[in-house]
């Protein structure tokens, strides 16, 4: 039970707790960053979560995986950008949120979010179910066998299965700063 007395509680009253743990292979400990907002879609089926020193981590209400993140490897158009250009970041020194929404539609199909480089992103957010079959789960025992070169990975603990959520690399809109 969830609801009622404490006396009467399981769990505390948790229903779910959602993997935040980032895990690289070059680094032998998890980092657990703190969040600094949280928002869920019109219908409570997504929830974005802004993560600082992060990227926002898109999930399913219904799994504790993360399914997507939000980057900005790309400009719009989907050219790649330069090294030598600043693109989304979220650092301690601000504080950051983002929301769901669309243009009318009975789904909430798009996050928004600001960003340190003074500007602000909109990512198109695929299906939930699109979403699931991008995701990357790697067996614990593949993650020490094999080198995972620039990959962060999501793990409940040391020895868990990692789970790569698919990269929203593109952003549909950016509003640029001065």
């Amino acid at each position: 039970m969830v609801f009622g007395s404490s006396s009467k509680r399981s769990n505390q009253g948790i229903m779910r707790v959602y993997n935040t743990k980032l895990s690289r292979k070059s680094t032998n400990y998890l980092s657990n960053p703190e969040s600094s907002s949280l928002t869920f879609d019109r219908d409570g089926s997504k929830l974005a979560v802004t993560f600082l020193h992060y990227l926002p981590t898109i999930y399913a209400l219904s799994n504790p995986h993360p399914l997507a993140i939000c980057t900005g490897r790309n400009a719009p158009n989907g050219s790649p950008i330069p090294p030598s250009e600043r693109t989304y970041a979220h650092s301690f020194s601000t504080i950051r949120s983002g929301t769901f929404g669309g243009p009318g539609m009975d789904e909430d199909d798009m996050y928004g979010a600001g960003s340190d480089d003074f500007r602000g992103y909109l990512w198109k957010i695929p299906s939930l179910i699109s979403l699931q079959g991008l995701r990357k789960e790697i067996t614990a025992d593949d993650w020490y066998a094999h080198e995972w070169p620039n990959i962060v990975a999501f793990a409940e603990g040391k020895w868990e299965n990692r789970f790569v959520p698919f990269e929203i690399q593109t952003p549909l809109a950016r509003l640029n700063g001065i």
